[in-house]
C-alpha cells in the first residue's frame, strides 16, 4: 500500500471534529491491519543489518543475503557428515581397493601394457584369414590317409558338401542321360534323386510292375569322368533327376 496520507490536518485554534479525527485514525488502522507493504517501511532497513529481509520474486532468500559461513548450523552435512568428510572417506576407500592385488585395475599406462602383450610370441594377435579358418575347422578330406578303415567306415567322414552336384536336370522317358563329373576316380559315394512334375522329391528305384512297364530310374556306367542315369520308358514320376557324388579316397 502507498504511503499513508492523513485525511484531515488541524491547525492551532481550529476545532477538531470527531468524524475527522476518526477518519484519520481509520486510515492508519486500515494500513496497520494487514496492508503494510514496502512503501510503508524505511528503505534503509530492507536487507540491511538488523533490518528486514525481503524475499525475491520466487519467494526465496536472495543468495547475497545468505552468509558464507553458517556459524553454529549443520546445513552443509549429510547424515551428520560434512562434504569434506565424505570425500575423504571415498578417497580412502579407493586407495584401499587399489592396493588389493587381486582386484582388476586399468594399467597406469595402457600403451605400455599392450606393447608387453604384443611381444608375447604365443599370444594371438592377427585374426585367421578365411582360408585359415576353413582349414582349422574342416572335416577330413584325405580319406585314404585314414588307415585301417573299410569303404563303409569312410562314410563317417564324408563332408557335407558333395564333390560333384549336377543340380536338377530334365530327363525324358527311356533316356540314358550322361553327367560329367571329372573327379578322376570311381571310388565315390553316389546319390541320385528324382523329382516329379509336382515338385515331390523321391528315390524311386527301377521297377517292372505287372504288364512289363518300366518305371523309375537307375544309375550305371560310373567312370572316372562321368556317370549315366537311365529313366524307365513308362516312368511318370521322375521328370528331373539330380546326381551328387562324394570322394571316398
Amino acid at each position: 500500500m502507498a504511503t499513508i496520507v492523513k485525511d484531515h490536518t488541524f491547525t492551532d485554534g481550529t476545532a477538531a471534529r470527531p468524524e475527522q479525527m476518526n477518519a484519520n485514525f481509520d486510515t492508519i488502522v486500515t494500513v496497520i491491519n494487514g496492508n503494510i507493504d514496502w512503501d510503508n517501511l524505511k528503505a534503509s532497513l530492507v536487507n540491511a543489518a538488523n533490518g528486514i529481509l525481503k524475499l525475491d520474486a520466487s519467494g526465496d532468500v536472495p543468495l547475497g543475503q545468505i552468509p558464507d559461513t553458517l556459524t553454529g548450523k549443520d546445513a552443509d552435512t549429510v547424515d551428520t557428515k560434512h562434504y569434506s568428510d565424505i570425500t575423504t572417506k571415498i578417497a580412502a576407500d579407493i586407495a584401499t581397493h587399489k592396493a588389493i592385488s587381486s582386484a582388476h585395475h586399468v594399467p597406469t599406462d595402457p600403451t605400455a601394457a599392450i606393447a608387453v602383450h604384443t611381444a608375447i610370441a604365443a599370444a594371438h594377435h592377427a585374426r585367421y584369414t578365411d582360408a585359415e579358418a576353413v582349414t582349422a575347422v574342416s572335416v577330413v578330406t584325405d580319406h585314404g590317409a585314414l588307415t585301417g578303415l573299410t569303404d563303409d567306415d569312410h562314410t563317417q567322414y564324408i563332408k557335407k558338401t558333395p564333390d560333384y552336384d549336377s543340380g536338377w536336370a530334365s530327363i525324358n522317358q527311356s533316356e540314358a542321360k550322361v553327367f560329367t563329373h571329372s573327379l578322376g576316380i570311381t571310388n565315390l559315394l553316389v546319390q541320385v534323386y528324382g523329382k516329379e512334375g509336382g515338385g515331390t522329391i523321391h528315390n524311386l528305384n527301377w521297377s517292372y510292375p505287372a504288364g512289363g512297364a518300366a518305371f523309375g530310374y537307375y544309375w550305371l556306367n560310373l567312370t572316372t569322368t562321368a556317370i549315366t542315369v537311365r529313366r524307365g520308358v513308362n516312368d511318370t514320376e521322375a521328370a528331373q533327376v539330380r546326381v551328387r557324388l562324394w570322394k571316398l579316397s
